[in-house]
């Protein structure tokens, strides 16, 4: 079984588009000097979500977001590793068009709108954050594309490059470098890949944002997961499950300190399923077997280590006893129904047992399983394999 078989998450899945910025607007404006104003979502220092509208965004930074009031007040700083959502109002209508089918996964469909977006800034229509932020969703969409057409993949890092052309201290500094890494990843170029993600963990201590840094560790853990260093890729998502459960200590804001939470589950998951990836090679399924039993009662009542121990357990008897490894995987996929990512590996896996079963019923049973995956999880990466 090859490595990326084994790997839970894409870079993609595992660091998801939209957890940080979002961007829209109610109307297209015709004069961008007048008839628009902006909206920002920000986190306060008691971590309590505050809504500014009626302002015009002048900066937008991981280091701070300028706001002018437009009735009246006078110009308000926001700190940039506290932005929730920024919400331009004169967004044209086809970048909102870009969104819309970059979250659909129509990757060609989008990559032409935000192409068309940047069009609006030469019209005079918008100001020219179009363009840093259209680069950042066309290198999105490039990469969805790249997946299969390896040949835009660096036409996706050009994007992504433009973007910090346009502002090397974008708030979208994450979603750029997390789409770097994957660019690279797909061409295999490791080491541009890890640099990216190391850029981005650096940047995150610097600005105080733990979620930027549980983030770029992931990122560099799973790239060394796809070079099969595992050994590294193992203490890695240790990193980054000691790292989020170190800095969800002092996040106040429960939302963040959720998504810490599951980025330190997701590292201890991830690290065991490295150990899987190593036993491959080295025959130390007992290391991986005890690491699956740990993770239980760490994280006890927990859906997705329960589905993944079952997972992991089923993995370390798949070649001396499928039958009892087909077991696992059906426990798995039942009992854990809202653990998605574990279901949908449950059902790959499942069938990978019934085809080492053998036999012409297994074998249509297997096949049965994936038309099941990619029917009621076609977004994960176990559907595409």
């Amino acid at each position: 079984m090859r490595t990326k078989t084994l790997i839970g998450l894409t870079l993609l899945t595992l660091l998801p588009l939209w957890t940080f910025l979002s961007i829209g607007g109610p109307a297209f404006a015709q004069n961008v000097d007048k008839d628009f104003s902006d909206r920002v979502v920000y986190l306060d220092d008691d971590g309590k979500k505050q809504d500014s509208r009626d302002v015009k965004v002048e900066t937008a930074t991981y280091e701070d977001a300028g706001v002018k009031y437009l009735k009246g007040r006078s110009k308000s700083e926001r700190n940039g590793s506290r932005i929730i959502m920024v919400l331009y109002g004169d967004t044209p209508p086809v970048y909102l068009e870009g969104e819309q089918n970059l979250q659909r996964g129509r990757f060609k469909e989008a990559a032409s709108s935000f192409d068309g977006a940047k069009n609006a800034v030469d019209a005079g229509k918008c100001r020219p954050w179009v363009l840093e932020y259209a680069a950042v969703r066309r290198g999105q969409a490039l990469t969805g594309l790249g997946r299969t057409e390896k040949g835009l993949l660096p036409d996706a890092v050009k994007e992504f490059k433009a973007a910090l052309s346009a502002n090397g201290k974008s708030i979208l500094y994450d979603e750029i470098h997390l789409g770097l890494v994957e660019a690279y990843s797909l061409q295999g170029k490791w080491n541009e890949a890890k640099a990216a993600g190391q850029n981005l963990l650096n940047v995150g201590k610097i600005i105080k944002q733990p979620i930027w840094q549980a983030k770029a560790q992931a990122a560099i853990a799973q790239v060394l997961l796809e070079q099969k260093k595992f050994a590294e890729a193992v203490s890695a998502f240790g990193d980054l499950a000691a790292l989020a459960a170190r800095e969800g200590k002092y996040v106040k804001n429960e939302r963040r300190k959720a998504d810490l939470a599951e980025l330190e589950i997701s590292g201890a998951v991830e690290q065991g399923w490295a150990l899987i990836a190593a036993a491959e090679t080295t025959g130390a399924w007992d290391k991986a077997k005890s690491h699956f039993d740990g993770l239980a009662g760490h994280y006890p009542g927990n859906e997705a280590v329960a589905a993944a121990v079952l997972n992991g357990v089923g993995m370390t008897l798949m070649k001396t006893d499928p039958r009892a490894a087909y077991m696992k995987f059906c426990e798995a996929q039942v009992t854990n129904f809202n653990a998605r990512t574990e279901v949908a590996r449950a059902l790959y896996l499942k069938a990978q047992a019934l085809k080492a079963m053998g036999g012409a019923t297994n074998n249509q049973r297997a096949e049965e399983a994936l038309k099941e995956l990619r029917k009621f999880y076609p977004d994960t990466p176990f559907a595409r394999k």
